[in-house]
């Protein structure tokens, strides 16, 4: 090991030079410099005005801060500039032996204006030796108003705060062996300005004028400039969300001077109340909340303010964001009259002075389930039907995402069946009893009245006909008839009925006296049997393809038939009348047969009806994910017709359309409305279980749209409304991508 540096302890001692002791620290100005000037060239007596040095070196050694040695003095090197002693300098002297812990402080002078962004710069340096021993210089901070370093070599004292370590590990080759210039700027302190002192510590272990560590460091050039720059103003530069939104406190982001306090507000001066605050770092990240104005337009300035409450410039304007705070409102035109068809309901949804209505969700039936986002979309092109006793339930979004609480319509009251009437005549009937009709409607929307003509052979009956009234019950002679129909609520009438005759009774005869002439008793012949009943007429029945679970058989009475027997899909015979009415029929084909039976008995022959009863909407599929369009503008959907459970000759009727739903802003301003246009149409009649390619070409406007599309695709609808052989009716709708052909 090379001998230390040791020719200035030597010169110390033999001149006399002063070095600093635990003198009470002054107080400085808001900046302080330093560069450490002899009072009259080397080994002149020095002491800086308020400096303080203090060693709590373990052992303690002869040493403490001296005036810097130079090379004419025999010392290692000279000052950083000026006279070349005018640096202060310590060294191993610091403490004894070789295993001391040298803690050495020279501390600044009080500070009264400590902040976030005052900035330190320095020189310094150690010897150039031929062997080196690892020297340790650290930059402390105290801002709590006292300037202690404490009292043993392990102790920091007021001085907690690390700003910098030269060579903290104390390793060879890290401290600079030339004058090196060292920056640093305070983060981290307490908010506004704070009292203290900067303090350099030389703390060196296993030092000593035989330690391994610790050899010469000179400081020189010091100075501390309180900040009092403002920082440029904020660049605000996004927003999250994006306007309009439904958020209350969105965030604007941007830059801003590192370290900064950045504050939001909604003028342009700046000079309004604070709508919210965060840091540079903040801003740069996540984003800086603001409160937004429900319902409003904000636009946000910024002001940024640094550790010293040096405060920017008002920002230029950022993005102005809408918060929408209020969702639409959506109602629909359900009647609460009985119709006579199923019912196109129109909702209008509206957003007053919002964002503007992005969409309306609904779902449909008896008890429709509540709607979402991914339920079926209103379409005012194509509206939904409703039948009796169906409501639909709906609700509509806006542009910002807002959602209003579902809402259900009153059920509809759809009355597509006539009413059914009955009479009391049968074969006991006798001339001049009353007839009684019994009418009804189901759940239709309830019976009106009952008209009947009376007669022999009576006239087909009329609105203008009489009106049975149970209370005053026409009454029929011998041979005669009544003939009937009723009208429900919203005028559906059932064809005419017709009742059997009255029998017409014999007339009686008075016997005329006679002798007996004694007579020959001759054979007699059997009496003649009763004929067989004759072949049953259907006056009634329905049709081959029935809607629905329930039917009607009537059919015409003869007196001369004891009582009529029915069955059903070849059942058990069961007695039965005239109109025979089926309910709760399975869906498919069904039989029904009828057949007289005579007084004694025997049956006759049996008239047969078969039809087929369908309770199901046709089933609608769409097998292509994504629709392509040619040049020309041509499409092809491959739409399917599902048979549902027992719809052996079912079919598909009915449109299919391509819609396309766009954000419109009115010419004159305003907000922007959503629009569905109908990009193309085309008519579908297939058999169930089969499938069809219609004809569907783009309109112009389609064509335009899609020629428009900024990744040539278009998110449409393909709406299919078709009916069955039946009569039911389904409206159903597939969201689907339209592209460009050749993509």
């Amino acid at each position: 090991m090379g001998s230390k540096f040791r020719s200035w302890t030597a010169v110390a001692a033999a001149v006399g030079i002063a070095v600093l002791t635990g003198a009470a620290p002054g107080v400085a100005q808001a900046d302080l410099s330093q560069n450490f000037d002899p009072g009259v060239g080397p080994g002149s007596a020095w002491a800086p005005a308020g400096w303080t040095g203090t060693n709590r070196s373990m052992p303690l050694g002869s040493n403490s801060w001296f005036q810097g040695n130079p090379p004419s003095n025999a010392g290692p090197f000279p000052a950083h500039e000026g006279v070349e002693s005018s640096y202060i300098a310590v060294n191993y002297n610091s403490t004894t032996g070789g295993s001391g812990t040298i803690s050495n402080w020279l501390i600044t002078p009080q500070i009264t204006t400590l902040s976030d962004g005052d900035d330190v710069s320095f020189y310094t340096r150690t010897a150039a030796d031929a062997t080196e021993y690892p020297d340790r210089l650290e930059v402390r901070v105290a801002t709590g108003g006292t300037c202690s370093p404490g009292a043993t070599a392990t102790g920091l004292g007021d001085f907690t705060t690390l700003l910098l370590s030269v060579n903290p590990s104390l390793s060879t080759g890290v401290y600079p062996r030339a004058w090196t210039r060292y920056d640093v700027t305070l983060r981290g302190l307490p908010a506004g300005t704070s009292t203290g002192c900067i303090a350099f510590r030389y703390h060196v272990t296993s030092s000593g004028p035989v330690g391994s560590n610790g050899n010469y460091i000179g400081i020189d050039t010091f100075s501390f400039v309180d900040d009092v720059t403002p920082p440029a103003a904020p660049s605000l530069t996004g927003l999250s969300p994006a306007s309009p939104g439904n958020v209350a406190e969105p965030r604007a982001t941007g830059t801003a001077e590192d370290y900064a306090t950045v504050r939001i507000y909604g003028d342009s001066s700046c000079s309004g109340p604070v709508l919210g605050s965060g840091t540079a770092a903040q801003l740069a990240a996540g984003g800086v909340a603001f409160d937004a104005a429900a319902d409003a337009t904000t636009t946000p300035y910024a002001t940024a303010t640094d550790g010293s409450d040096n405060v920017s410039p008002c920002s230029a304007a950022g993005s102005a964001y809408f918060y929408d705070a209020t969702a639409p409102t959506t109602t629909d035109d359900v009647p609460a009259q009985w119709q006579t068809a199923p019912i196109e309901v129109r909702l209008a949804a509206g957003d007053g002075s919002g964002s503007g209505v992005a969409a309306t969700y609904y779902t449909v039936g008896e008890n429709p389930s509540v709607p979402t986002t991914a339920s079926a979309v209103y379409d005012d092109a194509a509206p939904p039907l409703l039948g009796n006793g169906e409501r639909i339930r709906y609700f509509s979004v806006d542009v910002a995402g807002n959602a209003e609480t579902p809402r259900t319509s009153e059920p509809a009251r759809v009355d597509q069946d006539a009413p059914t009437t009955t009479d009391d005549v049968t074969a006991a009937t006798r001339p001049g009893d009353a007839v009684r009709l019994t009418a009804g409607d189901g759940s239709g929307s309830g019976v009106v009245a009952t008209h009947y003509t009376v007669g022999a052979d009576p006239q087909e009956p009329t609105t203008a006909s009489s009106v049975y009234d149970g209370a005053a019950p026409p009454v029929l002679g011998a041979g005669e008839r009544i003939r009937y129909f009723s009208v429900d609520v919203v005028g559906n009438a059932e064809s005419p009925r017709s009742s059997a005759a009255v029998p017409v009774p014999p007339e009686p005869r008075t016997p005329e006296p006679r002798t007996p002439e004694p007579r020959t008793p001759e054979p007699r012949a059997p009496a003649p049997r009763t004929p067989a009943p004759p072949l049953v007429t259907l006056t009634e029945r329905p049709a081959e393809l029935t809607r629905g679970r329930a039917a009607r058989i009537g059919f015409a009475v003869d007196p001369s038939v004891a009582a009529y027997e029915c069955r059903l899909n070849n059942g058990q015979w069961d007695r039965c009348r005239s109109p025979f009415d089926l309910t709760g029929l399975r869906a498919g084909d069904h039989r029904v047969e009828i057949r007289g039976i005579a007084a004694d008995g025997r049956s006759g022959p049996v008239t047969v009806h078969l039809f087929q009863a369908n309770p199901y909407p046709p089933g609608i599929s769409l097998a292509a994910e994504t629709l392509r369009a040619t040049r020309a503008g041509a499409v092809a959907a491959r739409l399917g017709c599902s048979p549902r459970e027992g719809e052996g000759r079912g079919r598909c009727i009915g449109t299919v359309r391509i819609t396309y739903a766009a954000t419109v802003k009115p010419r004159g301003g305003g907000r922007a409305a959503r629009r569905v246009s109908t990009l193309a149409q085309a008519p579908i009649d297939l058999a169930a279980g089969a499938t069809t390619t219609p004809r569907l070409t783009l309109s112009t406007a389609g064509r335009r749209a899609l020629a428009a599309a900024r990744d040539g695709r278009l998110d449409v609808r393909v709406v299919v409304q078709a009916r069955d052989l039946a009569g039911n009716r389904t409206l159903i709708s597939f969201a689907r991508q339209l592209e460009r052909a050749g993509r």
